[in-house]
């Protein structure tokens, strides 16, 4: 296994909270980082660090996602699939089908993706 500072990085959900904080414990480390979010990432990216703003509810964004990852950095390493969107928020009784789909091409349907077109490239390096 490379060492982190020879790595690649493709970090979802990069924008706050644990996401934001992964992007900076790998650009620590010396990894490139292609960081990622449906939301703008304010402020100052870490050294070594790009953004990209991405909605990963769509097949063709994650494509070109990886894409210009693989561009960027000569390849991909390691891939943290961190993006989640937190609804539902209601009681089942309460919860509607448009939360509930949302919840579903985030979580499940965006990360599975994000493996799935990701994985040649993990494969290989």
């Amino acid at each position: 296994m490379k060492p982190l500072s020879q790595s690649s990085v493709l970090v979802t959900g990069a924008s706050g909270g644990i996401g934001r904080a992964i992007v900076q414990l790998f650009a620590n480390a010396g990894a490139r980082v292609m960081a990622t979010d449906q939301i703008v990432f304010r402020g100052k990216l870490p050294r070594r660090c790009r953004f990209v703003r991405a909605d990963l509810r769509d097949e063709a964004t994650i494509r070109r996602l990886i894409r210009q990852t693989v561009a960027a950095f000569g390849g991909l390493d390691i891939l943290v699939n961190n993006a989640a969107v937190l609804t539902p928020t209601e009681p089942v009784q309460r919860t509607s089908l448009r939360d509930l789909d949302m919840l579903l091409a985030v979580n499940v349907r965006g990360t599975f993706l994000c493996c799935q077109h990701a994985y040649a490239h993990l494969k290989k390096n």
